[in-house]
């Protein structure tokens, strides 16, 4: 998926889920001090934050339904 996070308003989220249990998801949300890169995993209960510079992201999900995996990949420069 390419994501352009452009006009996220303050506050906004657009992503990519998995809404099988183990819930996880990533996804773009924009603050008030710019946008970041935003990944949540219910299993291990931890979300991970990074910085995102550009507003347009590549958000690519694999899953294995089988081994209830999913693997999250993201690319700023394509």
């Amino acid at each position: 998926v390419v994501l352009d996070a452009e006009q996220l308003l303050p506050g906004g989220l657009a992503g990519i889920a998995v809404f099988r249990r183990p819930f996880a998801w990533v996804g773009v949300e924009r603050s008030r001090d710019g946008l970041t890169l935003v990944q949540f995993d219910e299993r291990q209960d931890s979300t991970s934050r990074l910085p995102l510079e550009r507003s347009s992201v590549r958000l690519r999900l694999e899953c294995d339904f089988v081994r209830s995996q999913a693997v999250f990949r993201y690319s700023t420069d394509g």
